[in-house]
């Protein structure tokens, strides 16, 4: 199986390490976006522009970069689950680094910023991810559910010495408790957020000598979930007025396309559950 670097329903409350019991899978939501699988669901083109005089962007990503995981071999499918876990231990192993033995995730730079690094794949990696497929049931239930994605990977921690607690910022079907992950994001943590339906931008293209922004967005009706890892927030103004203000989540695509990119809150969205992950 090959990787590539590139770039939460039932409970809402606090999570502490869990005890391996799972849930009736005929009683959640299985998420099983990829590029191989997802047999129930439809994807559309959503792109859209915005015209302005000039805007102010908001955002905090402390860490400055995440690692994004992709599949790039039909051997598994229905993988977003682990792949989301994946993205997380990848990025936690910069400070917990018995999370993937004998591997490292990237590299400091003289300006205090960390970058992952753009490609990885060894044998060390590849044995994470089985063993989150694994911990996950992925294969057995043909996706990963809430339960199972916080057990499997409060498993796959603990086994290599740390633990695991969760924390929902869940605050509607279309946002989050943005406070709670402002200071997550700050901690230098990450979450999850699982979702029925959802949208994810891949680009955003500021042509700033026509005063206009475009977005490539796709809309999917396939329950999917995903690492996020900071926020954006575009405020926009005419005429000296702020006009129109959209708030993005950072996002890891979690799928074939191992792309980072964004989820637009109070948009098209079902958002289910949303964690912060705390390892310690």
């Amino acid at each position: 199986m090959a990787f590539a670097l590139g770039i939460f329903t039932l409970f809402a409350c606090f999570f502490g390490n869990l005890n391996p019991v799972y849930a009736d899978a005929n009683q959640e939501v299985i998420y099983y976006d990829s590029t191989y699988g997802a047999p129930i669901g439809t994807t559309t083109i959503a792109d859209y522009e915005v015209y302005y005089d000039s805007y102010v962007v908001t955002e905090n990503v402390y860490h400055r970069s995440a690692p994004s995981y992709g599949i790039s071999s039909p051997e598994y499918d229905n993988y977003c689950g682990p792949l989301t876990g994946m993205n997380s231990v990848v990025f936690y192993d910069r400070w917990f680094t018995n999370l993937i033995p004998d591997f490292n995730p990237g590299m400091s730079f003289s300006n205090g910023n960390y970058q992952y690094f753009p490609y990885t794949s060894n044998d060390e990696t590849r044995a994470a991810f089985d063993s989150l497929y694994e911990l996950m049931r992925t294969e057995e239930v043909g996706g990963t559910t809430s339960v199972n994605y916080r057990n499997g990977l409060a498993s796959y921690v603990e086994n290599a010495g740390y633990s695991i607690s969760y924390t929902s910022f869940f605050a509607g079907t279309k946002t989050v408790n943005f406070n709670l992950l402002k200071n997550a994001i700050d901690q230098n943590k990450v979450a999850v957020i699982m979702c029925s339906e959802y949208n994810f931008i891949s680009r955003i293209i500021d042509y700033s000598d026509e005063n206009r922004m475009k977005f490539i967005k796709n809309n999917s009706t396939i329950p999917h979930m995903m690492m996020v890892y900071g926020y954006k927030t575009y405020a926009y103004y005419k005429d000296g007025e702020n006009f129109r203000t959209d708030t993005f989540l950072r996002v890891t695509s979690s799928n074939g396309e191992h792309d980072l990119g964004y989820m637009q809150l109070n948009d098209f969205s079902d958002i289910d559950e949303a964690y912060i992950m705390t390892i310690s």
